[in-house]
């Protein structure tokens, strides 16, 4: 049985890139809307395009990190991969909350998965027969 942290968590790595990601996405917009410069609608298509672009990379690696990393199984990796990827196109800065929180679980599934393999058995004392020699 897997654990929550497990279940629903992000590599710290994922996390941590696809917020730098989606930051960097999102900054223009922002500080166009900030400064109250209108943009044309050519300049809003272009940053949906690279935005789709750049989430479907994102979506590739975190798949990858994931499934080699995190030791997810192939679906549980496709299927953080593309929320994350998704949630990346979208051009607001709100969804880095979401995998952020993914984040922080994720560094706690991997504290207490780091615990549990740490675990070491006494070993066991049976008595040794010692072979004389002739």
């Amino acid at each position: 049985m897997q654990t929550f942290a497990k279940k629903f968590g992000l590599h710290p790595l994922v996390a941590l890139i696809a917020i730098g990601v989606d930051s960097v996405l999102v900054a223009p917009e922002t500080v166009a809307t900030f400064l109250g410069i209108e943009t044309a609608g050519i300049s809003t298509l272009i940053a949906i395009v690279i935005a789709i672009v750049v989430s479907a990379i994102l979506m590739v690696a975190c798949i990858l990190l994931q499934r080699y990393s995190y030791k997810d199984n192939w679906g549980a990796a496709v299927g953080k991969g593309l929320i994350v990827g998704i949630l990346t196109a979208i051009p607001t800065p709100f969804p880095s909350i979401v995998t952020g929180a993914g984040g922080v679980i994720g560094i706690v599934g991997l504290v207490k998965g780091g615990k549990a393999k740490k675990k070491i058995r006494a070993p066991s004392k049976k008595p040794t027969r010692s072979r004389k020699t002739k």
